[in-house]
């Protein structure tokens, strides 16, 4: 099977041994590519495993630990440097291999390269932005495996930054299958903009931009306008477009770009929490309830929707726009998918009620843009509580002065974790209540003794977990966890 990007006979170098980087190599190998490996970290998580699994075959060619050397990324025989979304390809070695006339890409444009030989029939749905790819990726996938039902040779795969790497999900496809050739598959794939700066052809039937909001400007050196750039660069990539009507940022016309390749006719939809126009979906209110709608057609009433919060009407919005633009009907038994899906893990997840206080796992949160989403979702569904915010963490070189309006408006205290936890602490109104609390041990009870029957505890970090835990997800289960216990005190005091 040949590959565009990789010269024939030549090995290429894999940059970062990820996930990403894990399943280039296992692709690779499988079609007797021979490779090279370097990752920054001198011992990566089971590297011992990867060399006994690659090195008996002869194809790992040889592997560089540490400081990226400059002479390994300038090997005369490799032509090609697969880049690993965690490894910034700014870096000078990779851009003096780049200089060189190496090519740089990542895992999704081999992907793309691929994708197109050996699965003809495809669709593929690509989903950026700051906060809620991963929710509105995985309801596209839910509510298109409805729409697949009906045919048997129809396959619907939800792959990208959302955890599945998209070779790996493309190696199952081709084990799985026996005639590719007949069987049309939908991709739905969330892309990171680290992903998006490697990725050239890949042939999107439809895209979106969620959103845009401050988020890995350690990456973009502070700069808002280059991480924007980054993700409007999805629009180039596809046939339609889907985009915030609310969010400037997220019209495809932005910085202008050249869209030249389509037409000014080109297929577009809006989403937004207004009323929408027609042929655009948004939210209208009749009779003291709130709809989902297509232009004046009602939907469904919000009441109906199990996600939490104002932010995931927009998700749900999207997904809806998205199946839209793909000409699929939305028919009863897709939108009864609305009714049951309930979200995904440590994303304003639901965890209890004790003494009539909510507590909402949003460890996900860990950028500006995703918790102050949080807040102005649950927030205005609040009649007379309010929210005690448990934040902080890595903040990743934020401004956290933009939280201080959102705070004032919807939180009763703040709650603080983490290594900068100081730095939220500057910024929150004097009017409302704080308290450093180090940890989630100490956080969640605190963060109970602030609250009223009627008040919202939620865990949205503002910040990344890696001060503390190895991932944002086990900082979530922990947050369960501290819960957990004060349930169960809550119970045995009932029960006395």
């Amino acid at each position: 099977m040949s590959i565009n990007l990789i010269m024939s006979g030549n090995p290429v170098l894999i940059v970062g041994l990820g996930t990403s980087g894990l399943s280039v190599a296992s692709y690779l190998s499988k079609r007797n590519i021979p490779f090279y490996v370097a990752d920054s970290r001198f011992n990566p998580p089971e590297i011992d495993k990867f060399k006994a699994e690659f090195e008996p075959h002869g194809l790992l060619k040889g592997i560089s630990l540490g400081d990226f050397d400059s002479a390994f990324f300038n090997l005369s025989e490799v032509q090609t440097l697969i880049v690993s979304p965690g490894v910034a390809i700014t870096h000078p070695v990779i851009q003096e291999a780049k200089a060189n006339g190496k090519a740089v890409i990542g895992d999704v444009e081999l992907f793309a390269q691929e994708v197109k030989k050996v699965c003809p029939q495809h669709h593929i749905i690509g989903i950026t932005g700051s906060n809620g790819k991963s929710t509105v990726t995985t309801l596209v996938g839910e509510l298109l495996s409805v729409y697949v039902k009906k045919s048997a040779f129809t396959e619907v795969i939800v792959a990208g930054n959302i955890g599945l790497p998209v070779l790996t999900a493309l190696d199952n496809l081709i084990e799985n299958n026996q005639d590719l050739a007949s069987t049309q598959v939908y991709f739905v794939l969330e892309l990171s903009s680290f992903q998006l700066e490697t990725t050239h052809s890949l042939s999107l039937s439809v895209a979106t931009i969620l959103n845009i909001t401050p988020n890995h400007l350690d990456r973009y050196n502070g700069s808002v306008e280059a991480y924007a750039s980054v993700k409007q660069h999805i629009y180039a990539l596809a046939d339609k477009w889907v985009y915030n009507r609310e969010d400037n940022a997220t019209v495809p016309t932005y910085r202008n770009i050249d869209f030249s390749q389509h037409s000014s006719q080109h297929s577009s939809i809006t989403f937004g929490l207004d009323a929408p126009q027609e042929n655009q979906f948004g939210l209208i209110s009749d009779s003291d309830q709130v709809f989902l709608a297509l232009g004046t057609q009602k939907i469904l009433p919000v009441s109906s929707v199990k996600l939490m919060g104002q932010h995931n009407y927009a998700n749900v919005l999207t997904s809806l726009a998205l199946i839209q633009s793909l000409d699929i009907k939305l028919t009863s038994d897709i939108l009864a998918v609305l009714n049951n899906f309930t979200g995904l893990p440590h994303r304003c997840e639901w965890v209890a009620s004790i003494n009539q206080v909510q507590f909402i796992n949003d460890s996900k949160g860990t950028s500006l843009g995703a918790t102050i989403a949080s807040i102005e979702g649950l927030g205005p569904t609040l009649k007379n509580g309010k929210i005690i915010l448990i934040a902080g963490g890595d903040g990743k070189g934020a401004d956290f002065s933009q939280l201080t309006h959102i705070l004032e408006k919807y939180v009763q205290a703040v709650v603080l974790i983490g290594r900068d936890a100081h730095k939220i602490a500057e910024i929150i109104p004097k009017n409302i209540s704080s308290y450093m609390a180090e940890t989630l041990d100490k956080a969640v009870p605190i963060a109970q003794d602030f609250a009223k029957a009627g008040d919202i505890v939620l865990l949205s970090p503002v910040c990344a977990s890696w001060d503390q835990y190895p991932s944002y997800i086990a900082r979530g289960e922990h947050f369960k966890a501290c819960v957990g216990k004060l349930s169960q005190g809550y119970n045995k005091i009932e029960n006395n």
